[in-house]
């Protein structure tokens, strides 16, 4: 697999959302649950995993502290396995 750049957003967001479905999967959770933790809707939760919106920063920390991993892992391929 080809290197991403910091330009390719698309495949960055990729990565991300695999990343988060990964570590979903790993806790046996669902992003429901998730999104109750981080004090988040879950409709923003799933709309984000399916690539129809973003979400800040701020909200991705929280999705990440609900999940007990880092938010520098997310943009690395295959980093939560």
């Amino acid at each position: 697999m080809p290197e991403t750049t910091l330009h390719d957003e698309t495949a960055i967001m990729d990565t991300v959302r695999q990343n988060l479905r990964m570590a979903v999967a790993l806790r046996e959770t669902n992003f429901s649950d998730v999104a109750r933790q981080a004090n988040l809707s879950r409709n923003a939760v799933q709309q984000f995993i399916k690539g129809k919106t973003s979400i800040s920063y701020f909200n991705m920390l929280k999705v990440c502290l609900a999940l007990n991993i880092p938010i520098g892992l997310l943009h690395q391929p295959n980093a939560i396995t």
